[in-house]
Formats: structure tokens, sequence, C-alpha cells
């Protein structure tokens, strides 16, 4: 139908020739396929993209998150070590205030 030789076809799918532009319209009105699905593998590029720029989206608000955490607790840690600290001096400084 697209006038093509099964040799012709059989070198297509092993990836040692690809068709023309005329033939993959051919083929997209012969099988009912947009031509934007066989070109890219994909019925729609503007979704692709959209999905894309999600995800981006998705990945920056993670970041962001991830780094209001980490600024949480490392101040909370860092409370606790200073509170430690000036337990441990306290403790330390008052032995021997008591021993004199």
């Amino acid at each position: 139908m697209i006038h093509v030789s099964r040799q012709t076809i059989s070198a297509w799918e092993n990836g040692k020739n690809y068709p023309s532009l005329d033939v993959l319209r051919e083929l997209s009105n012969l099988f009912d396929v947009s031509f934007e699905k066989i070109i890219f593998g994909e019925e729609n590029m503007s979704t692709k993209q959209q999905s894309i720029a999600n995800t981006i989206d998705k990945d920056l608000s993670l970041k962001s998150r991830y780094k209001k955490a980490t600024i949480t607790l490392g101040s909370i840690f860092i409370i606790i070590v200073l509170w430690a600290v000036t337990l441990t001096v306290g403790y330390y400084k008052g032995i021997v205030l008591i021993s004199q």
C-alpha cells in the first residue's frame, strides 16, 4: 500500500535504514496514528513539556522544604549542644566553688 519492499521494511526494523518523511506520513495515514506519535513516540509534545515543568516545580518545592527542615534541625542541635556545654561548665565551676 505504501509501495516499499519487504527488504526495506526489514531494514527499518533492524535499524539499518529509516523511512523518509513522505513514507512516515503515509504510514500515519494508513494506521490512523498521528505523525507526532510516529516521529516522537508521543501524541502531544506539550504534554511532555508540561510534565517536565510539573516535575521541576515539585523538585523546587521539596528542595525548599528540605532546606527549612535542615535549618530547623541544625538550630535545635546547636541549642542542645550549647545547653550541654553550659551545664557542663557550670557543673565544674560549681564543684570548684564548693571545694573551697
